[in-house]
């Protein structure tokens, strides 16, 4: 099994004039779960942090065009499987920002 740190932070979708932005309190949460790979530990993390009942979004990719949390395409069809959906609009509650590999 490898480990893997999940990064998030609480806040809220706040809207800005014609947009709407996540507005982050301060402090960033981890998690340390162990899993086969990225896809099952961001799955586990969901599924834990969702019986809280807060909404839960994700970090966008960095590139225009690129997959939320630098997923690959097998990892986002692997938690899509999962039922889960990749929100990257702001919501008021969690954002997924990064998931570590530790070993």
């Amino acid at each position: 099994m490898n480990k893997f740190t999940i990064i998030y932070v609480k806040g809220r979708a706040v809207d800005r004039g014609a947009s709407r932005v996540f507005e982050a309190m301060p402090g960033k949460t981890t998690l340390d779960v162990e899993s086969h790979d990225r896809a099952s530990a961001f799955i586990k993390v969901y599924e834990r942090l969702s019986k809280f009942g807060m909404e839960i979004s994700v970090a966008a990719g960095v590139e225009k065009d690129s997959n939320p949390l630098g997923l690959t395409n097998a990892e986002v069809a692997m938690i899509t499987e999962a039922n889960i959906s990749l929100w990257t609009a702001p919501l008021s509650g969690i954002r997924i920002e990064k998931i570590l590999w530790n070993g």
